[in-house]
This record gives C-alpha cells, sequence and structure tokens, in this order.
C-alpha cells in the first residue's frame, strides 16, 4: 500500500516536487502523510487565552470565500476531491471567511510574523469534516504567490530569507517539517471566537477539545495529529485559524511542556 506514493516522495527534493506531488491526482497525499505520523507525537494543548471583546457573529454575517456544503480545490487535493469527498459524500466541513481588523489584532498579539496565514473557519449545525491530516498546503500556496507578487522576494515573512532572485519553488523541501528547508517551523493553532457548545465535537486525537471558553488558543502538532470535527447542535462554531512563523514560540513550548498558559489582553 502507497507503494507509488513512497517512491514519489522518496525522489522529492524541491518545494516544486513538493507541489506536484500533492497536485497529482493519482497520489493519495493525505493518506501517505497519515501513514508517516508518528502517533507518539500527536498532541493539542491551550497554550494562551486572549481576552477581546469582539462579537464573531459580525464576520458571519458577510459571504464566506468558501461555502461549508462545497468542495473547494483550494483546501482539499485533487485526489481527496475524487476518493473521498464524492465518493462519500464529504464536503468542505466549514465556511472559510477573510479576516478583519480585529482579528488581526489576535494574530499579531499570539506573535505571528509577516506572511502568516489566517481565516475565519465556521463550522454550521449539521457539518462535518472527515478525519485527516494537515500538511500546510494553503499557507505555502499563499507564500508562493507573494514570492511571485514581489520579484525581489526575499520571504522575511518566513522567519528566514531567500537569496534574491532564488524562486520559492526551487528551494529545497524539509520532509520531515514539510516546509521549505532552512526557515523557522511552522505552527498552527485555533482561537476560540465563541464558547464551546453541547454537541460540538472537535476531535483532535488521542482526545477531544471541548468545553472550551472564547480567547482558548488550541496549538497541535499537526504533522502528527489526525483530527476531525462536527456539530451535532443548534450554534456555529466559529474559530480563527492562524499559520505561520513564531517570533518567540517560548510561550508556546512552556505551555505544551510546563501546563504554562499565557493571558493575553486585547
Amino acid at each position: 500500500m502507497f507503494e507509488q506514493e513512497k517512491q514519489k516522495w522518496d525522489k522529492l527534493k524541491t518545494v516544486r516536487d513538493f507541489f506536484e506531488f500533492i497536485e497529482d491526482p493519482e497520489v493519495d497525499a493525505t493518506g501517505y502523510f497519515m501513514k508517516l505520523c508518528d502517533l507518539k507525537k500527536r498532541s493539542s494543548w491551550v497554550s494562551a487565552r486572549i481576552d477581546f471583546d469582539y462579537d464573531a457573529t459580525e464576520i458571519l454575517k458577510g459571504e464566506p470565500q468558501i461555502r461549508a456544503n462545497e468542495i473547494s480545490n483550494t483546501t482539499r487535493t485533487p485526489y481527496e476531491i475524487k476518493n473521498h469527498h464524492q465518493k462519500y459524500g464529504f464536503t468542505n466541513g466549514y465556511e472559510r471567511y477573510k479576516i478583519n481588523d480585529e482579528m488581526i489584532k489576535i494574530v499579531e498579539a499570539l506573535g505571528f510574523e509577516e506572511g502568516y496565514s489566517a481565516y475565519v473557519n465556521n463550522q454550521p449545525p449539521g457539518i462535518m469534516m472527515y478525519r485527516h491530516i494537515d500538511f500546510g498546503m494553503c499557507y505555502q500556496y499563499e507564500q508562493i504567490a507573494r514570492a511571485q507578487a514581489d520579484k525581489g522576494a526575499k520571504l522575511k515573512e518566513h522567519g528566514g530569507a531567500l537569496k534574491e532572485n532564488e524562486n520559492i519553488l526551487d528551494m529545497e523541501f524539509d520532509k520531515e517539517l514539510r516546509q521549505p528547508k532552512g526557515l523557522k517551523p511552522l505552527w498552527r493553532c485555533l482561537v476560540a471566537l465563541d464558547d464551546w457548545h453541547e454537541g460540538q465535537i472537535l476531535n483532535w486525537e488521542p482526545g477531544l477539545w471541548k468545553n472550551f471558553k472564547k480567547g482558548d488558543v488550541l496549538f497541535w502538532d499537526f504533522r502528527h495529529t489526525p483530527h476531525s470535527t462536527a456539530n451535532t447542535g443548534v450554534h456555529d462554531r466559529p474559530l480563527l485559524k492562524i499559520t505561520g512563523t513564531i517570533k518567540d514560540d517560548s510561550y508556546i513550548l512552556e505551555a505544551r511542556d510546563k501546563n504554562i498558559i499565557n493571558n493575553i489582553k486585547i
């Protein structure tokens, strides 16, 4: 099983190779990354609590970029669409909204560096997201778009720097971290924009994230932690999802290793 994927993965050298790998309609990238998971490393933990005065329903009044009940090639690979979503009836699993200035304040308060990727993901009642593993696809597509828009790209937003005129697609790919090599490790987190409500299921293996309060910030080892969600209740479940490098990630590691949670006021 996954013989084809392993052969292609073993030959993979650059960021360009990585995108060709995940965009190949015959390659089950998600399944293969699931196989590569070290389940001993799967983990999720609350690292911070942010005190902010903003009603997330204001964002939900707008038009989402992606609807929960559609199948989007922005968030799913070609293989996933054909062999998971269309075959079993899965959809995108959440509404994706563009962030506003209030959300940017939260992103910056958490120390994310320029070039982050952030969206409000809302899961309406009656919607579910299938079990999967993350590999930073949307974030890395956005970095390529930024680099191509800036011909002199040095990608200071990565926490590293490209050599002048170097193409991000030609950078060596770090297979262990699933990102361009030589850059700061990527972090991914979710910020609760509302309190948890009964019927909202967030399965971050091997446990559940529940009873959270507005402002709780969940980080997880996204390279090794399978997860899935469902909303069997009657309330929307809005979360701010952020991916990027962190100026100082010591508070994240301190929360993981010592259970010391950082309290932040906006």
